[in-house]
C-alpha cells in the first residue's frame, strides 16, 4: 500500500480587505472543498490530503520581517505542517 501526504496552503488573511476583493474568499473556499474531496477520494489508497491556512508568516513581502510566536518563518511553518501531517498517516 502506498502512503503519501499532500498539503495545500491557503492564506487566511486576504492581502486587501476591501469589498473589491471578492475573489480571495471564494478561492479559499474552493481550495478547502477541493482538499476535502481529494482526501475522501484518496484516503482508501493511504494518501492524506489536508489544507493548512496560516494567518501570518514572516516573509520579505509582509510587514512582519522577523519570525515570532504568532508569525513563524516559512521554513518553520512547513516543517511543522509536514510533521503534523505525517502524524495523521
Amino acid at each position: 500500500m502506498r502512503v503519501g501526504v499532500r498539503i495545500e496552503f491557503v492564506s487566511k488573511v486576504p492581502a486587501d480587505r476591501s469589498s473589491l476583493q471578492i475573489g480571495c474568499p471564494s478561492e479559499q473556499a474552493y481550495v478547502d472543498e477541493l482538499s476535502r474531496d481529494l482526501h475522501a477520494e484518496l484516503a482508501p489508497h493511504g494518501v492524506t490530503v489536508e489544507n493548512q491556512a496560516p494567518f501570518y508568516v514572516a516573509t520579505k513581502m509582509s510587514k512582519i520581517r522577523k519570525p515570532r510566536l504568532d508569525a513563524p518563518s516559512p521554513a518553520a511553518w512547513v516543517s511543522l505542517a509536514y510533521v503534523f501531517a505525517r502524524c495523521l498517516t
